[in-house]
């Protein structure tokens, strides 16, 4: 079993390959204010490929009431829906289904039985999330639930279904998710689809507001491709398509070999004419030949350099009650504003594929979305999974090129999680300052110092004793894996014993528990792993924080080392 991400004119899925069968998820949202336009551009990407093995999935903004579908007829099975409101978008949506041959899955398994709401606002409510499935999707789905959160009008759907995984051989090994290229002249567009869709969606959760920005994103991205992206589905296509699913309803509902007989005369004629490219283009590699080393490889020598056994003892300490008015006030809008645009174009993306553009160029209600959840982080502790996730990607330092060892790593992490520690950074360095926490000797990751002074100052000291004919010696320490190398519980424990706040200090730590990484070797992903020393590579808190690790080397070498020699 393995599974990769796909683009396709502008549209993700997700592909699983399991007992040699492919099966297609489609992550989806239609605007409310733009639903034709996006439900259009949905059955667009739905009618170019197989739909048997699609489960499309997510905010359709449709009420389907109790209409079960012609799928879940032929199976008898009745959905009982506590939404009993059927509308225009509603009946849209059960033709759509009827005639792809999806079934609605809601109100139809174990955990729903109910028809529980999905959508629960100040207006009323109703179900208008949905998981629309395909025949081949039924052998594996066990179950649909609709999970309650506090933070979202929106209710989470969650499809569970159940792999054999003994009798899946492969190797799990996927491909990281595309990033999503960013065209500054999509800007305005974005912009406006963006804010509309905010306005649609009162939701305060992060991994739904980042599902916003892709589909806002993709949707602008498609409409410049439309008009000559598929030049083959002309209207003698499109025309015997609508004819041949015509027929299969007629011959669903009837049983009647007339009306098979026809479905399979205009699907035929249907299949001579349409061009299968976008079905292949979906159906190709699972996932690209590693050229060099093996992601699963480089992920055995970065999970033994992350986790390494600390030799010094545990240290056991009460965490004080500590307060900070610098470490420990509300984030403000303009604080936020303020880390956006300190993120640099062009950077690679975390797990999620959104780069620092999406969130640089995106609107002051995305802004003060993220205002909100980072006071509620910052309330509560609670830190979002994506925070907690990094790719790293190997860079060849010396050496055997084949060995693992020979590389270091870069992490990989979430634009989202690096606006967050930006602005933690910033007062993180200004309680440091303004406590005079750090040495003077300390030059390096401190605004106002240079390691060019600790320079200037050996070198007068060189030319000293060499004009006096006497001797100086000097020793230079170059720590192996410094970064990755460093003991959490102890930086903590420092940490707090230089008077860090119990909220601030809660926050990182808990931004450091269960942090996990995969390695990306430029083609493929390895599998997960946890991560439990060091401090992150790429996180703008990790300089300051590596600092004050090592600040009290100063007092254990308080006058440099004496040399005697026999």
């Amino acid at each position: 079993m393995c599974c990769e991400f796909k683009v396709y004119e502008g549209v993700i899925f997700v592909e699983l390959f399991y007992k040699e069968k492919c099966f297609r998820i489609l992550p989806t949202y239609i605007n409310c204010n733009q639903w034709n336009t996006d439900f259009e551009q949905l059955e667009g990407v739905i009618t170019r490929g197989k739909t048997s093995n699609l489960l499309v999935v997510g905010d359709m903004n449709a009420r389907t009431g109790r209409q079960a579908g012609n799928e879940n007829e032929i199976l008898g099975i009745e959905r009982n829906s506590k939404d009993i409101i059927v509308n225009a978008r509603g009946l849209k949506l059960i033709e759509l289904c009827d005639t792809y041959g999806l079934r609605i899955q809601n109100e139809t398994s174990l955990s729903d039985t109910n028809g529980e709401f999905t959508f629960v606002g100040g207006q009323g409510s109703s179900v208008i999330d949905y998981s629309l499935v395909g025949s081949e999707w039924n052998e594996l789905i066990v179950d649909l639930e609709i999970h309650n959160v506090p933070y979202s009008d929106h209710f989470p759907i969650a499809v569970k279904f159940k792999l054999n995984t003994r009798e899946a051989k492969e190797s799990r090994i996927m491909n990281i998710l595309p990033k999503i290229k960013w065209k500054s002249k999509h800007k305005s567009e974005y912009q406006l689809r963006l804010n509309n869709a905010l306005i649609c969606q009162r939701t305060y959760d992060l991994p739904q507001i980042e599902e916003i920005i892709k589909v806002s994103y993709y949707t602008v991205n498609t409409n410049t491709q439309r008009n000559s992206s598929a030049p083959w589905y002309d209207a003698d296509c499109k025309k015997y398509r609508k004819l041949s699913f015509g027929w299969l309803r007629a011959y669903r509902t009837s049983n009647e070999d007339y009306f098979r007989h026809q479905y399979l005369m205009a699907n035929k004629a249907y299949k001579e004419i349409y061009f299968w490219n976008l079905a292949r283009q979906l159906n190709g590699k699972r996932f690209s030949i590693q050229k060099n080393l093996s992601p699963n490889l480089l992920a055995a020598h970065f999970e033994k350099l992350l986790n390494p056994v600390h030799e010094t003892p545990s240290v056991e300490y009460a965490i004080p009650a500590y307060e900070c008015g610098v470490l420990d006030a509300t984030i403000s809008y303009q604080e936020v504003i303020s880390a956006v645009t300190k993120l640099k174009d062009g950077k690679a993306a975390g797990s999620n594929g959104i780069s620092a553009e999406f969130y640089k160029y995106g609107t002051p209600e995305l802004l003060t979305r993220l205002t909100f959840i980072f006071n509620n982080i910052m309330d509560t502790g609670t830190i979002p999974n994506e925070f907690k996730e990094s790719i790293i990607f190997r860079v060849h330092k010396k050496g055997n090129m084949a060995e693992p060892a020979n590389y270091r790593g870069l992490s990989f992490l979430n634009a989202s999680y690096k606006i967050f520690t930006l602005i933690l950074q910033k007062r993180f360095n200004e309680w440091i300052d303004s406590d005079k926490l750090l040495h003077e000797y300390q030059a390096g990751f401190r605004s106002g110092y240079s390691t060019i002074d600790h320079i200037f100052t050996l070198r007068c000291m060189a030319e000293t004793f060499l004009r006096k004919k006497k001797k100086l010696y000097a020793f230079f320490v170059d720590f192996r894996a410094a970064f990755d190398m460093i003991d959490r519980n102890a930086l903590f424990y420092k940490l707090y014993s230089k008077g860090m706040s119990c909220k601030f200090g809660r926050v990182i730590q808990n931004l450091y528990d269960d942090t996990t990484s995969k390695v990306w070797n430029g083609e493929a992903l390895s599998e997960e792993f946890k991560t439990q020393s060091g401090v992150r590579q790429g996180c703008t808190l990790s300089p300051s924080m590596f600092a004050m690790f090592i600040d009290d080397l100063v007092d254990i070498l308080p006058c440099g080392v004496e040399c005697h020699v026999e």
